[in-house]
């Protein structure tokens, strides 16, 4: 009887140590679940986040797109303004020289009316050149707070 009550005690103890063993290894699983289930949340958060950045950085690509458009638009316009500055003050001075050189006669007076007339063309052409300086000078500083 001493063996049976022995071994008894002995199957008890086992019995026990395998239940304590099985809340620990229910305690770790369901830690590690928790863990697992937080990881996946944050897993989540940052695919989320990531795809925010991604169409961030795809909206800011098409905004840089549709601005180095604008400025190349802007440029030709620029140019085609500077162009045709240049050439009308080209006319103007072609115009004033002309002036200069003709004295056709005048019924007011050859002199003051063509004194007059070329002042007026010379005004008109000096505008035209400063027009076009000023674009010219506009353009530079474009270019200048593109690059920095």
């Amino acid at each position: 009887e001493r063996k049976l009550a022995q071994q008894e005690r002995k199957l008890a103890q086992q019995e026990r140590k395998l239940a304590q063993q099985a809340d620990e290894w229910g305690v770790a699983k369901a830690r590690a679940v928790a863990q697992l289930r937080q990881l996946q949340a944050e897993k989540q958060q940052l695919a989320g986040e990531k795809a925010d950045l991604l169409a961030a950085r795809d909206r800011e690509a098409r905004r840089a797109d549709a601005s180095e458009a604008r400025v190349e638009l802007l440029e030709g316009r620029l140019a085609d303004l500077e162009a045709a500055a240049r050439a009308d003050a080209a006319i103007r001075r072609a115009e004033a020289e002309q002036l200069r050189t003709q004295r056709l006669p005048d019924p007011a007076g050859p002199l003051p009316c063509a004194t007059e007339a070329l002042r007026a063309e010379v005004d008109k052409a000096r505008r035209a050149e400063e027009t076009a300086a000023a674009a010219e000078s506009a353009a530079a500083a474009r270019a200048a707070a593109e690059s920095a």
